[in-house]
This record gives C-alpha cells, sequence and structure tokens, in this order.
C-alpha cells in the first residue's frame, strides 16, 4: 500500500488549476505543451497517438480478478458542480453494453452485439484502444438472448 501522505505528496506538486481539469483540457495541454502528462485512459492516449506508460494490471483498474486490490485504495474528489466531495474505491474499469427492452430493432442489435463480441469486433474493439473482456461478462446472463449466451459468461 502507498503512503498515506502519498495523495497529500502528489497534489502539493501540482497547480491547483490543473487539478480536476477534464479529459479534452488536458488533451489540449498535452497538445499545446502546457503540461508534461496527464492521468488519462489508454484508449485516450492510443487515439490520440499519445506517448504514455502502461501501469501493471495489479494497479492499472485493467483486470476484474484485481477486483479486491483494487478497492483497498481510494480518492477523495470534488464533484464538478457545487462544493461537494465524494471518496470512490477503486474498481475495474469496463464499458458494458445492452440491447434495451423496449428497443425497436431488437433482432438488428442483437445481430451488432454478435459482431461486437465476436473475433472481427473484439478486432474492431482493439483497434479503437479499448481492451475487451474474453469471453465478455454479463451480470444478467439469463435475460441475454439465446443467440449471444455462449458469446459471454456469468459474473461471479
Amino acid at each position: 500500500n502507498a503512503p498515506p501522505d502519498l495523495a497529500a505528496k502528489l497534489t502539493a506538486a501540482v497547480p491547483k488549476e490543473r487539478i480536476g481539469a477534464d479529459e479534452s483540457e488536458l488533451l489540449g495541454l498535452l497538445e499545446t505543451r502546457a503540461v508534461d502528462y496527464a492521468f488519462l485512459y489508454r484508449s485516450t492516449a492510443e487515439d490520440h497517438h499519445l506517448k504514455h506508460l502502461i501501469l501493471p494490471p495489479e494497479i492499472n483498474l485493467s483486470k476484474p480478478e484485481f477486483a479486491a486490490r483494487y478497492a483497498e485504495v481510494s480518492v477523495e474528489v470534488r464533484m464538478k458542480q457545487g462544493d461537494g466531495r465524494a471518496t470512490l474505491r477503486g474498481h475495474p474499469v469496463t464499458y458494458g453494453i445492452a440491447i434495451p427492452v423496449n428497443a425497436a430493432n431488437a433482432s438488428e442489435a442483437e445481430q451488432f452485439l454478435a459482431f461486437l463480441l465476436g473475433s472481427e469486433g473484439q478486432k474492431v474493439l482493439r483497434a479503437a484502444g479499448l481492451r475487451p473482456l474474453n469471453p465478455a461478462i454479463s451480470r444478467q446472463a439469463e435475460r441475454v438472448p439465446e443467440g449471444l449466451k455462449g458469446l459471454l459468461r456469468a459474473s461471479e
């Protein structure tokens, strides 16, 4: 575990106006060389052709199998609106996709998901800088259309 004063030391080393900047602002600062580095998602760095350092999976929030380890760490953040603050615990960063119950084109949506979850779709996602879980994980596997069940596994 990091020493308890690590966050305070890191915060003290960064100008206050740089803390809490959103991603688009950080990208602009990087591109104009107003800052030397920023903490961004890997997919963002790859999408913008930025040099980047890849952190080990034990700390980079990329692997569900390290969820318990990630949860050992928390950070207090300012809310975008107002003076509120929130404490966020570490957890794997994942993106979800679903077919709405009332989807107008449910069969086409199922075909699209089958493509994304298949080998060609996985290549497209990787080319976009994403690292798809393989197989994909569903928290509600019993509600997944039959044609997609073979492309994912139920969450534990």
